[in-house]
């Protein structure tokens, strides 16, 4: 399984969700997410958004 997030405003953005679409094509289990308002680098900010991911991705890989 696979974990994609993107940035609204990030310059990737739009490749790392056409990924998230071939892998789901691939049938790949994909949780993918758009987090509205921040640009690329915001895992490495304090902020509501970063938080948000992190716990994402805890509760991702915490799933069996």
């Amino acid at each position: 399984k696979a974990f994609v997030a993107t940035a609204e405003y990030d310059p990737l953005r739009d490749q790392g969700e056409a990924y998230a679409k071939k892998l789901k094509d691939a049938s790949v289990p994909v949780f993918a997410k758009r987090l509205d308002g921040v640009t690329h680098g915001f895992l490495e900010t304090d902020s509501k958004a970063a938080d948000e991911t992190y716990e994402l991705i805890s509760e991702f890989l915490d799933e069996k």
